[in-house]
């Protein structure tokens, strides 16, 4: 029955008497709506989790790099410090 309504809300409004009611229409507009919904809520879930990885994974990437700037910091150090020793 609710199937009825869906299709009978894709067909024009202008109907003769005997049939549909607006209210049947707007039954089978809202119908539609809720399944398009439906339809796009996976989507939007897949959306958030992706969303959630790629902040982990740049905040991973970011102390990575903390760590990469600290030891070439070092590194520069000792590379001056062995300079100034040659002298």
């Amino acid at each position: 029955m609710s199937e009825d309504y869906i299709i009978e809300s894709k067909k024009g409004w202008r109907r003769p008497e005997g049939g549909p009611t607006t209210e049947d229409l707007v039954l089978g507009c809202l119908q539609r709506i809720a399944m398009a919904t439906e339809d796009m809520a996976p989507g939007f879930i897949k959306l958030q989790q992706d969303c959630v990885f790629h902040q982990r994974a740049l905040k991973d990437e970011q102390v990575r790099n903390l760590g990469l700037e600290r030891r070439i910091s070092a590194l520069r150090g000792v590379i001056s410090k062995l300079k100034k020793d040659r002298r």
